[in-house]
């Protein structure tokens, strides 16, 4: 997305600053508008410190809002006074968290203005039909717009032969080309071929170092908060200080066991560096604050491509970010990283929540452009949605080239599976019944306008008739009286025409439904 702020004068007090879901897209939204950035999440956890009614929050990617983020977002602005402007597609990938707070605003009457042709494709009008038919849910046509597919084999031939492809570009073509897959399993196992292949040609070290990474558990924000769904050998980390247990914010805690109080509590033993064991209640720490990890192993050798996968404020390095290792010793990596050029050495030992950085998933891709894409989409994989599909090609500006087992098993299955979410709202109808009021709304506020300046006209008209009659009994005034007079006489007859000729205001009604079919599906479902 390209983004410039431009300010009148009248407006240079105004403080605009990036926002989004994720620190990546936060990030990448502040370096193109040249704005500061921060998460949602991090505003929301500062109680929306220091912000006034001169600040402006250009929320990016507010699609991934959950539904709580969004409520605190606009709670802070009305505490506040700041202002905020969502900038975000609804056809991408969604919020992990509960609900779809960006359409339901929109669904409820929040202004909006709308992009009617991509931008990020603008230069390639073949990848421009294959967004807006994937938008249009036309997914065979824009299939048939894609610089290739590749079909034939099973899942794992595929991706093989995605990686074949990839290590025959040449290396600037290379690093211009992403791999994009659905879920982390498959990224890992893309990730290993890709390193082997690497490892052949002499652009990695054969040596590698064996490390312990920690890569995030899949929870949501309610399984965070069960006792029961934690698991031995997982990783517990928080990200502020919890002082009635003696937890220190960024510190790994091991899971070694779970249990439960005399009081029936249950709770998650945890363990500290020192061998200290903590009795944990995670329904009594906020969900946000808290972050849940496996422990994987790893190895990595000069030459690889590496991605951070958590934000790390100590180290200034944002979740997703890319960088090349150039130089290895122990367990200390020296990283250029892709978004500054900057070299940084880091005690990997310390520092574990980064992977290997050849493929991505389409959802940690979003919020970022590049020239060209691969994708790998299993047609059995539950993840094969039309969501995702939409957005991963929508991250290329020149060519995607797919990968699945079958197209018309793909096409139907992109049919069949949108990846929408249902608000618990739709289901109970009320998202149209608030649309209606919120329209009725509208509607009886212009007609009592209507009304209002209706009775300012008639009373004007009464009281120049008034003073017609008062001048009908005496003698009409001479020189600027009676010219004056004589202009308020024309003006009279004016406005008794126009309301003469002026129909009365009307309510609209809105238009109603057809209940017929209504009642012959309903009939439907008793047979």
């Amino acid at each position: 997305m390209a983004v410039t702020v431009h300010l009148e004068p009248a407006f240079a007090d105004v403080r605009v600053q990036a926002l989004a879901p994720t620190s990546s897209a936060a990030a990448e939204l502040g370096k193109k508008a040249k704005i500061p950035s921060q998460t949602v999440m991090n505003l929301i956890v500062s109680g929306g410190r220091k912000l006034d009614a001169r600040d402006l929050l250009v929320v990016d990617e507010a699609g991934q809002l959950s539904n709580r983020q969004a409520l605190r977002l606009l709670e802070l602005s009305r505490e506040t006074g700041a202002r905020i402007l969502f900038l975000g597609d609804n056809k991408q990938t969604g919020a992990i968290e509960q609900g779809k707070a960006f359409w339901l605003l929109q669904q409820l009457g929040l202004p909006k203005a709308e992009l009617s042709e991509s931008l990020r494709q603008q230069n390639n009008q073949k990848m421009m039909k294959a967004v807006k038919e994937a938008r249009l849910g036309e997914y065979a046509r824009a299939i048939g717009f894609l610089h290739g597919v590749v079909s034939g084999d099973k899942a794992s031939k595929l991706a093989k032969n995605l990686v074949d492809q990839w290590m025959q570009l040449a290396p600037e073509t290379r690093a211009a080309t992403n791999i994009l897959v659905l879920d982390n399993a498959t990224r890992i196992t893309v990730n290993a071929n890709v390193r082997r292949g690497l490892q052949k040609e002499g652009l990695i070290a054969v040596e590698e170092v064996p490390l312990k990474i920690l890569a995030p558990a899949v929870l949501t924000s309610e399984e965070r908060r069960m006792a029961r769904l934690y698991s031995k050998d997982q990783v517990v980390m928080f990200n502020r200080d919890v002082d009635q247990l003696g937890i220190a914010r960024q510190t790994e805690y091991a899971v070694v066991g779970f249990g439960r109080e005399e009081s029936g509590r249950e709770v998650v033993r945890l363990e500290d560096q020192q061998g200290r064991i903590i009795h944990w209640d995670p329904r009594r720490t906020r969900a946000s604050v808290v972050s849940v990890f496996n422990v994987q192993d790893r190895g990595l050798a000069t030459g690889d491509r590496i991605q951070w996968r958590l934000a790390t404020k100590e180290l200034g390095l944002k979740n997703a970010e890319r960088g090349t290792v150039e130089r290895m010793e122990n367990e200390r990596a020296t990283i250029r990283w892709d978004r500054t050029g900057e070299r940084q050495e880091i005690d990997l030992s310390k520092y574990k929540t980064w992977d290997h950085g050849y493929a991505e998933t389409v959802y940690s891709s979003q919020s970022k452009t590049y020239p060209r894409v691969f994708v790998l989409a299993p047609v059995d994989s539950p993840l094969v949605t039309g969501q995702n599909f939409y957005t991963a090609i929508t991250r290329a500006a020149s060519s995607v080239t797919l990968w699945t087992e079958n197209r018309s098993d793909l096409v139907e299955k992109l049919k069949r599976n949108s990846g929408q979410k249902t608000s618990s709202l739709e289901g109970l109808d009320l998202i149209r019944r608030s649309g209606t009021e919120a329209r009725l709304e509208r509607e009886a506020a212009r007609i009592q306008k209507e009304h209002d300046l209706y009775d300012v006209q008639r009373r004007e008209l009464a009281l120049l008739r008034t003073e017609r009659r008062s001048r009908d009994r005496g003698s009409e005034p001479k020189g600027l009286a009676g010219a004056g007079l004589r202009a308020t006489e024309t003006l009279t007859a004016l406005i008794e025409r126009m309301l003469r000729n002026r129909p009365q205001p009307e309510i609209s009604q809105p238009k109603q439904p057809d209940r017929t079919t209504e009642v012959r599906r309903d009939r439907g479902r008793d047979r």
